[in-house]
């Protein structure tokens, strides 16, 4: 063993290193030789290698895109900022920024929150793309055009939503489900739960779980007191590269789900595609060694030849989704907001709005003028505009900080939301009988998991 062995080891370059050195030498002359052994001894005599990476004292730089008015907004803005001083502390991330529609994610420490951009070098956080791994926008234009009613029937028969896949009978098999990637380690053993969905319930969070846990594996054994919420994993590591692979498979699953959907729904209504656009958020995107992570944050980038790509930004159910192109703009990484952001997390809307009637008289009014569905059958207070912030402020934010262009708007005539089940009015439950219900329906998804696999 040499001083580069020990260096590797972890241990920092100086006089010890020569101390150490000398002892080898000795334990060697007396017939000691098994490195294991030997770097036993070296741990008693001079302690563990100290750790490579620690949280930094000061964060690194954070961008603001973001003009407060509410007091909500001011209140939420407040929290944002303490949550990305503490993830900017991790040793790997170079910067961050805040996008117009940020709100808190959690309340672990470094928890990314919404709206949350972060660049990092040569590395992935699992916990900042979040569980929802590649949410995604999609839009396909489309002639000849039929009734909305009947075009949002159509639609209704084509989605799904919430957790779970499709029933066996209405399986749909695309390209993307046989690819040579299931014996990835992230992937492995989860191919029955990539049935085609909306979104990347059950196929992403399981990865997210994979990812997060290998994460704080590997960093445990590099640095000293960073929040599993900053946990990552190195991006040259056979593990990062797994990963990084696994990420690039979601993207083309979860594109491959909007655009069986998309068909599926044409083909009921005999209407022929013109274009298509789509953009990902909750997502990991790569530039050179620099790994941008966006919690609900979307691109705005420029291609290689400087043209300006084309993206979708939604506002709310009711609003109108912005047609934008790319401004690339470096000071806030080349980001622009997901959506219009909530002011009001779903349990604290709910709180403030008690009562069936109000709550109809609500979701009539925020919606009126379109032809509104709730999938799972039951208004859902929760997902209409009212806990989300003025989407006019959020357009006069991306121009104000010159995120992007916006060239046109896409009006909703129609929108389906997911709803709650059809069951009784949990408004008139206590608290205590609105867990235990919440508990039942957790065991009873384990349980139907459980038989799924099996």
């Amino acid at each position: 063993m040499n001083a580069q062995d020990l260096l590797k080891t972890g241990y920092r370059p100086g006089p010890q290193i020569d101390d150490m050195l000398a002892m080898i030498a000795d334990l060697q002359t007396r017939g000691i030789i098994s490195r294991k052994y030997i770097l036993k001894l070296l741990k008693r005599e001079f302690g563990d290698p100290p750790p490579q990476f620690e949280m930094r004292e000061k964060p690194a730089p954070c961008t603001e895109a973001i003009r407060a008015e509410t007091k909500e907004e001011k209140t939420n803005l407040t929290k944002v900022r303490s949550k990305m001083a503490e993830l900017l502390r991790a040793p790997i991330i170079s910067g961050g920024s805040i996008m117009p529609d940020a709100c808190p994610a959690g309340p672990a420490p470094a928890d990314t929150p919404v709206g949350g951009v972060i660049a990092v070098e040569n590395a992935i956080i699992p916990a900042a793309h979040s569980a929802d791994i590649c949410c995604s926008m999609f839009a396909t234009f489309y002639e000849p055009r039929t009734s909305v009613a009947a075009e949002l029937d159509a639609l209704t028969t084509s989605t799904r939503f919430g957790p779970g896949g499709r029933h066996y009978h209405n399986l749909v098999v695309d390209p993307v489900l046989h690819e040579d990637i299931w014996e990835n380690k992230f992937l492995k053993g989860l191919k029955e739960r990539a049935t085609i969905h909306h979104g990347s319930r059950s196929l992403g969070p399981h990865l997210y779980k994979r990812g997060l846990e290998a994460a704080i594996k590997q960093t445990a054994k590099r640095a000293d007191r960073i929040p599993q919420e900053a946990a990552w994993l190195d991006a040259n590591s056979p593990a990062g590269q797994d990963y990084w692979q696994a990420l690039q498979y979601v993207s083309r699953w979860t594109r491959a789900n909007h655009e069986t959907i998309h068909a599926r729904f044409l083909d009921r209504i005999g209407a022929d595609p013109i274009e298509t656009i789509g953009n990902e958020h909750n997502f990991v995107w790569k530039r050179g060694s620099t790994y941008f992570h966006g919690k609900g944050a979307t691109p705005a980038w420029k291609d290689a030849q400087g043209r300006p790509l084309l993206g979708l930004i939604p506002l709310n159910m009711a609003e109108p989704i912005l047609l934008v192109l790319g401004n690339d703009n470096p000071k806030f990484h080349s980001s622009a907001p997901h959506g219009a952001g909530r002011n009001l997390s779903r349990t604290a809307l709910m709180r403030q709005h008690r009562g069936t009637d109000h709550r109809r008289h609500l979701i009539e009014h925020q919606s009126r003028d379109i032809d509104l569905r709730w999938f799972n059958g039951k208004p859902d207070l929760s997902e209409t505009p009212l806990a989300y912030k003025n989407p006019e402020s959020i357009k006069a934010q991306i121009k104000e900080f010159n995120l992007a262009t916006i060239v046109a708007e896409i009006n909703p005539l129609g929108t389906i939301m997911a709803g709650g089940e059809k069951r009784r009015d949990e408004e008139e439950l206590t608290p205590k009988q609105i867990r235990q219900i919440s508990h039942r329906k957790k065991r009873r998804r384990e349980k139907q998991n459980l038989r799924y696999q099996l």
